[in-house]
């Protein structure tokens, strides 16, 4: 018997049966006896009781403990892999935070072929070339370059040369207004320094056809 205690759930099972044996012979037994039953026999229900009681007890015992182990486990892995979660969500907005930022700090260093890339694509996607026969030489440094620190995002190819951009989701909000209050400064100043020749060219604006016009809104505070 004790050659058979190799594990806690065996241990577990014997102590349930030994317990239900002790409580057939006390309560069993005197319930059976006025049925007059050899005492070899009596002996026997009464073991063959406590058994199958204590059997059937430990097994009951060990289900509910295994639920119980394998919930609280279900728990534990189930808020490591919440906060695992929440930490690299929290590592990534901290990582976009300082992409966006330090973009922020260095646009001004962008060459005017950058800007201008970056004003076309806060209009809509766009397709360029890689090819020289088709884009000048600085176009294409510009783009690669966009491209490489993530400033401009590829949406497809439409050859081996030539693909489709978009600007980073994380920056048009901020490349619209910097654009936008670049082009204001720009008016502010042109207006201020407004010469003759100047003048003919406002005109000359507002006799263009509204079709014919650039897509870029004028800024509205400057014309009160």
């Amino acid at each position: 018997l004790l050659s058979t205690l190799v594990s806690v759930r065996a241990a577990i099972r014997y102590i349930f049966v030994g317990v239900s044996l002790v409580y057939s012979w006390a309560k069993i037994n005197p319930l059976i006896a006025p049925y007059n039953l050899p005492s070899q026999i009596s002996g026997i229900v009464c073991t063959i009781i406590g058994v199958g009681v204590g059997t059937v007890a430990a097994s009951f015992f060990i289900l509910i403990y295994d639920f119980i182990i394998t919930f609280r486990k279900s728990l534990i892995e189930n808020r490591k892999k919440r906060d695992d979660i929440e930490k690299q969500k929290h590592q990534k907005d901290q990582e976009e935070i300082l992409f966006i930022n330090t973009f922020k700090n260095n646009i001004t260093h962008y060459d005017t072929t950058s800007h201008k890339i970056l004003m076309d694509l806060c209009k809509g996607d766009k397709a360029y070339s890689t090819d020289p026969r088709e884009s000048d030489l600085l176009q294409i440094k510009s783009i690669e370059g966009l491209r490489t620190n993530h400033i401009i995002l590829k949406v497809m190819n439409i050859d081996a040369k030539k693909n489709v951009y978009t600007v980073n989701p994380l920056l048009k909000s901020f490349l619209n207004e910097f654009f936008y209050e670049k082009m204001k400064a720009t008016c502010i100043e042109y207006l201020e320094n407004l010469s003759p020749s100047r003048a003919k060219a406002l005109q000359l604006l507002e006799d263009t056809p509204e079709s014919s016009k650039d897509v870029l809104k004028f800024p509205s505070d400057l014309m009160v």
